[in-house]
């Protein structure tokens, strides 16, 4: 059955965006600009990921935390050099769209400069043959992406709905004005 193949297939790539459009929506909740970069810095997470198990032949955990720890190093260092600096300035949004869009091309060439324009793989997990669910294949890693996104999601939904910081987060998307009087940095 075809349409259920085609439900599973949109059901994993919903996934994987579902979490890229929750950063997102974090970014403009909290700062009131589209950061374009982004995807691409989602991207070049993952050719950190690339690079650190398949070239430097790290333990996939290790590469995985240190990727973690790189790419918010990455946002860190994005916000330091050029957001920040912007936002001192008084610059509008539309500023720092550009400058958004600015970084999404320089990433974008560093990337393809670096590590070419083919196709990688990681190969940590075995190509294993699909399980037929309802006349639908989805393999074992397609299972693990959809189970690993749920989590991550209700996590960030947890985080932000039932702790300190989730409310600390709403409450400066809510009113920067506000929540800065109110002693929220």
């Amino acid at each position: 059955m075809i349409a259920f193949q085609l439900l599973i297939n949109g059901l994993i790539a919903g996934s994987i965006y579902a979490l890229i459009a929750s950063g997102f929506s974090l970014i403009y909740a909290t700062n009131r600009f589209v950061h374009f970069a982004h995807g691409t810095t989602v991207t070049v997470s993952a050719y950190l990921l690339f690079a650190l198990f398949s070239q430097f032949n790290l333990p996939f955990s290790v590469a995985a935390t240190l990727t973690i720890v790189g790419a918010s190093a990455l946002g860190w260092l994005m916000y330091l050099a050029l957001y920040r600096p912007l936002k001192r300035r008084g610059s509008s949004n539309a500023i720092l769209l550009v400058a958004s869009i600015g970084l999404m091309i320089l990433l974008e060439n560093l990337m393809l400069l670096i590590f070419g324009a083919g196709v990688k793989t990681l190969n940590y997990l075995e190509v294993a043959k699909g399980l037929e669910f309802f006349g639908a294949v989805i393999t074992p890693l397609q299972i693990v992406i959809i189970a690993v996104a749920a989590v991550l999601l209700v996590s960030l939904w947890v985080l932000a709905q039932r702790t300190k910081f989730g409310i600390t987060m709403r409450a400066v998307a809510d009113d920067p004005d506000l929540a800065r009087i109110s002693g929220i940095n």
